[in-house]
């Protein structure tokens, strides 16, 4: 289910506290992976937090409208590996 049009999108109220306070070229560190991108975030650096690292962000008009985490992956890619070939000795 969607959030409801009279309500707006969920924006963290730190994450509104750290873009008033800090200067544009100054990234922003969140942990808030629900937050909705908003056209107050453009042209902005974001470092998003997935339970490991941060992953760095920068917010374009392509991205409004989306979730700060739809863009940092939690999961890490399965890569099969080849197993060696050995000779056996006769």
């Amino acid at each position: 289910m969607s959030r409801s049009i009279w309500k707006g999108p969920y924006v963290d109220n730190l994450i509104i506290q750290k873009l008033n306070g800090f200067k544009k070229t100054k990234p922003i560190y969140s942990k808030t992976r629900n937050s909705t991108i908003v056209s107050s975030f453009l042209d902005r650096t974001f470092y998003v937090y997935n339970g490991k690292i941060f992953f760095k962000i920068i917010i374009t008009s392509d991205k409004l409208g989306f979730k700060l985490g739809s863009f940092c992956y939690t999961k890490k890619r399965c890569v099969y590996r080849n197993k060696k070939k050995t000779k056996k000795n006769k």
